[in-house]
């Protein structure tokens, strides 16, 4: 790893919170802020719990929730996966990789070399690709070729190879494109995956209203190939690989809005991180949302615009960004431990400083200089002489801070379910890992949508690995069929309608012997030589005397007679429980 090249910024040490060297991804329109006027020497005000100013921000009244889906809770899941991974997202992906495939893959060649020749890709075998990519998530190996071992079944997958071949596998793979290849990329780098990034996106917002709360933070997506747009980020854990910007659904980390970073667009006035927050909540203006965000975000030029646009905002800060005078700083250091104090400047933005082991300084502007009282475990670096360790006090902490703390984990419940199946294939395409990532937003939101819709109904739905199960289940339903798989319940169907029907039928038991009836017996015994190789296949059932010891065997002969005497004394038989083996070569068969 020591060859590749990242990108580490040198103006801080702590590269997860670097303002200066950020950059951002694409243009943001100019039209969302030209209006607005620069905040620059805003001048703070001590104010008190009883200074309050007008409410501005409007009753939230959206309808939340699943819309423009008519799915039922009985729905397979699979249905669910292709309201956000449509067919239209397929049938793309098919006719662009059959493109790329046109012009890199020689199939003259292929002869030479004796290898399988490319056929153009179906869109069944799309889905199938992708089902396998999603199973490889749930059973992960080191190397993705052992999932197609020939040299031991240890490893080797069977569910996989029936689906598809190591070669066919291979080539989809190495065609596998984003976008149109006959189209010409004319700069950005972000147009390598545009097309398919803005569908899926398009597909979350359509079939789903997000609640009120927001959330803005960094996604890593973990990359070790060579690229110009690999980031170094420590404090991550996932330390290196291309960085996204996330605007989540805070309670349940539904993906609404994203973008790359890829360093394109030069730093401004306004900042990067600026345009970045300003797109990514450009869809949700005027209807009353508060999005929260950390101090990479946070600046009080962004806050007075989003106010322009009736978005709430909520966000940590650092105190040398926050424009305050001398005196204010001085007084934020003399702060004892649970004191507040709040600020207010003229653009009406409240800055809530509370001590807890260090300052948290909070900006919001929409908030109250107001508290609430909240109860808190005691802390192991909080203990003294005079606290129990784990007692349980109350600590009056101001608004702001307990909603930020609250409301701010929505990318961080993303990146957490995403990571428990994704699918880890190597790879040194960076747009190969933004569309294994894609597949995890796919599956993560048509996961939110259904447990959303069966939650409705008072049922319960499944769990998270189960319905991913479902959805590669339905992924490779048509490639089965076509190529005539059968399915483990129908193989189990198939030995259990195999047996014998007219079998004796069990009057009683006891401790050593078992009562059958045997009135249809004879008709059904066939004693073979043991000379037949005939039907070598079919069940047999082998009959043993339990007085029969090792040292003294009667022969065939004296079985049969024995057996059809006793069928002729009595209609109820006795049949031994202790069944023994008899070798084929010194003994007749009995067999139904």
């Amino acid at each position: 790893m020591s060859n590749d090249s990242f990108s580490v910024s040198n103006t801080s040490n702590d590269s997860d919170y670097d303002f200066n060297d950020d950059n951002n991804l694409s243009e943001t329109p100019e039209e969302l802020y030209k209006n607005t006027q620069q905040v620059k020497n805003t001048k703070w005000k001590e104010v008190s719990s009883d200074e309050r100013e007008r409410d501005w921000l409007p009753t939230f009244k959206t309808r939340y929730g699943v819309k423009n889906c008519k799915l039922a809770p009985e729905s397979e899941p699979f249905e669910f996966f292709a309201l956000i991974f449509s067919e239209q997202v397929f049938e793309d992906l098919t006719s662009w990789t059959n493109k790329k495939a046109s012009t890199k893959i020689d199939n003259s060649q292929r002869r030479k070399q004796k290898k399988s020749l490319w056929s153009n890709l179906s869109y069944q075998e799309m889905k199938a690709f992708v089902g396998i990519l999603l199973a490889m998530g749930i059973i992960k190996l080191p190397n993705y070729r052992m999932y197609w071992d020939k040299l031991t079944k240890l490893f080797s997958v069977p569910g996989i190879n029936e689906i598809m071949t190591e070669q066919r596998f291979e080539d989809i793979y190495g065609c596998l494109v984003l976008r149109d290849p006959s189209s010409k990329i004319e700069s950005r780098l972000y147009e390598k995956i545009e097309p398919f990034v803005t569908q899926i996106i398009t597909n979350s917002q359509f079939h789903y209203q997000p609640s009120q709360n927001l959330s803005v933070d960094e996604s890593m997506i973990s990359f070790s190939g060579r690229s110009s747009i690999k980031v170094f980020m420590p404090l991550k854990p996932i330390k290196i690989g291309l960085k996204a910007y996330v605007l989540c659904e805070s309670s349940t980390g539904f993906v609404l809005n994203w973008d790359l970073h890829t360093g394109e667009i030069k730093d401004d006035d306004y900042g990067v991180t600026y345009k970045i927050v300003m797109k990514l909540t450009e869809s949700y203006e005027g209807e009353g949302y508060v999005v929260f965000m950390d101090r990479f975000y946070t600046s009080l030029q962004l806050f007075t615009d989003l106010k322009m646009f009736n978005i709430g905002a909520v966000g940590t800060i650092q105190q040398n960004r926050a424009q305050l005078s001398k005196e204010h700083q001085e007084s934020i250091q003399s702060l004892q431990y649970d004191e507040i104090i709040y600020f207010r400047n003229s653009e009406e933005l409240l800055l809530s400083v509370w001590k807890d082991r260090k300052s948290v300084l909070v900006v919001s502007n929409y908030h109250q200089p107001e508290e609430e009282e909240t109860e808190r475990r005691t802390r192991r670096k909080d203990y003294t002489e005079t606290t129990v360790p784990g007692e349980k006090v109350l600590l009056s902490i101001p608004k702001s801070i307990i909603d930020y703390t609250a409301h701010m984990g929505g990318v961080d419940h993303f990146d957490q379910v995403s990571q428990y199946y994704s699918p880890q294939i190597r790879t040194h395409r960076w747009y190969i890992k933004i569309f294994l990532h894609f597949l995890e937003i796919s599956v993560v939101n048509s996961y939110t949508i259904y447990k959303n819709i069966v939650e409705q109904k008072g049922k319960k739905p499944l769990s998270h690995l189960e319905f991913r199960k479902q959805v590669i289940r339905g992924l490779v339903k048509e490639a089965r069929i076509q190529k005539n798989i059968q399915s483990t319940h129908e193989k189990k169907m198939i030995r259990t309608n195999s047996l014998p029907t007219n079998l004796p039928t069990t009057i009683g038991n006891s401790n050593k012997t078992i009562l059958v009836d045997l009135s249809d017996v004879r008709k059904q015994l066939d004693f073979a030589s043991t000379s037949s190789k005939q039907n070598t296949n079919s069940q047999k059932t082998v009959l043993r005397e339990e007085n029969i010891t090792t040292n003294k065997r009667k022969s065939t002969n004296n079985i049969k007679i024995e057996l059809e005497e006793e069928i002729n004394k009595c209609f109820l038989q006795e049949i031994p429980r202790d069944l023994g083996v008899i070798k084929k070569d010194n003994r007749k068969i009995c067999e139904f």
